[in-house]
């Protein structure tokens, strides 16, 4: 919402305004109504409107059944942020040490409105491996990653997939999204919550039931690393121990 700070309504700019509609949406977590959105801002409907066409047009909005929500756009926005904030350089050392432990694949994925989005990714030195690249966007209900960024933000799932992975902090799964690939996940938190899911995925004919529990403990022990270097707190689903 506009700051006491804020200019009177006539000669806001049109950046301003576009600004204000983005920021209206902070601690929002369900589609704002036109006139809610007209109210939070202090501008005519119309006027919002046309803003939020606009913005819906490069992705930064989108229209939703029962209103108006943040676009897909912004969460790539962030993703640039935390690689340009210098998150990367936590995570991808931590990417790589997996890769030399369990021989596959290794990625850090976030949570967007259209999906999960790769944020860093280090590849197997394997010639036949999980293809993904950074940048790309996979769906949330299916593979490890997948399904450890569903059951880790509320409200939460209850069915037994979810339920596995808040139980053990990580979650093994084979076939799940391609019939081919099978992935280990855990989930790591920041300060003001959930921030992503690490993951190690490859051929199923490699990363076998052994290879998947052989790797587990390893996915499980980097998310923590990552949960304490964000600040992030595993409470109140830690009941296993620093030990595992």
């Amino acid at each position: 919402m506009p700051s006491r700070d804020t200019p009177p309504t006539e000669s806001r700019s049109v950046i301003d305004r576009a600004t204000d509609m983005l920021l209206a949406f902070d601690g929002v977590t369900a589609p704002l109504s036109l006139a809610e959105l007209a109210r939070r801002v202090d501008l005519p409907k119309a006027t919002v409107l046309r803003l939020a066409r606009a913005l819906a047009a490069r992705g930064l909005m989108q229209t939703q059944e029962k209103g108006w929500s943040l676009g897909p756009e912004i969460g790539r926005l962030g993703a640039l942020y935390r690689r340009q904030a210098g998150l990367g350089g936590q995570i991808v050392p931590v990417l790589r040490t997996l890769v030399v432990k369990t021989g596959e694949s290794a990625s850090f994925y976030i949570r967007t409105p259209q999906g999960r989005l790769c944020l860093h990714r280090v590849d197997s030195p394997q010639a036949i491996r999980e293809h993904v690249l950074e940048g790309d966007i996979l769906p949330l209900g299916r593979g490890a990653a997948g399904r450890v960024l569903t059951a880790f933000t509320p409200p939460l799932p209850d069915d037994p997939i979810s339920a596995t992975a808040r139980q053990h902090l990580v979650l093994t799964l084979a076939g799940d999204r391609d019939p081919m690939i099978a992935g280990v996940a855990a989930p790591v938190f920041g300060a003001d919550g959930l921030v992503g899911a690490v993951t190690v995925a490859g051929p199923r004919p490699r990363f076998d039931t052994a290879a998947l529990d052989h790797a587990a403990p390893f996915v499980r022990a980097a998310a923590r690393e990552l949960t304490r270097a964000l600040c992030g707190s595993l409470a109140p689903f830690d009941t296993i121990g620093e030990t595992l």
